[in-house]
């Protein structure tokens, strides 16, 4: 299953999309770490983008709706916590930090290994396409080269 959470607000405000600097993204990176661990859930790709982030998890006992807003959750707690989170020092509701992840994200449900790994592949990938380096987590799982028989037919 892949969850990609797009990092702007809510979509029909007039607030500007939030753009995360490098520093964001690896707080952002580890606390999804941090919730994979706390959640014990498989993480088989991860891209933190500024304006976006990707994660691919293996099938989990929480709906994907509770997992999505726990790694969410999690990021915006790491993103405090090291004093980076985009709105730092302002309150929004309940005198909280602002949101800076939307509220509403894509779950996508992978049924064959070939979608699973094309996605894995497609994931490892986006910063790269993007100008990017290549993004390695301490978190992720590496699917691909766990499985022989991906590796003997790379087309997969």
């Amino acid at each position: 299953m892949i969850v990609r959470s797009v990092s702007q607000r809510n979509a029909h405000s007039h607030d500007p999309p939030v753009i995360l600097n490098g520093l964001q993204a690896r707080a952002v990176a580890r606390g999804f770490g941090g919730c994979a661990k706390k959640c014990d859930v498989t993480v088989w790709a991860c891209a933190v983008m500024p304006d976006h982030a990707h994660l691919v998890v293996a099938s989990h006992k929480h709906h994907i709706e509770v997992l999505g807003n726990f790694f969410k959750g999690e990021a915006t707690k790491q993103l405090n916590r090291e004093e980076l989170h985009p709105f730092q020092g302002q309150k929004g509701e309940k005198d909280r930090v602002p949101p800076c992840f939307a509220r509403k994200w894509w779950a996508v449900f992978l049924d064959s290994e070939e979608d699973l790994v094309r996605t894995i592949r497609y994931v490892e990938n986006n910063p790269i396409k993007a100008g990017y380096k290549r993004q390695k987590w301490s978190c992720v799982t590496n699917y691909i080269e766990q499985r022989s028989d991906v590796n003997e037919n790379p087309n997969v």
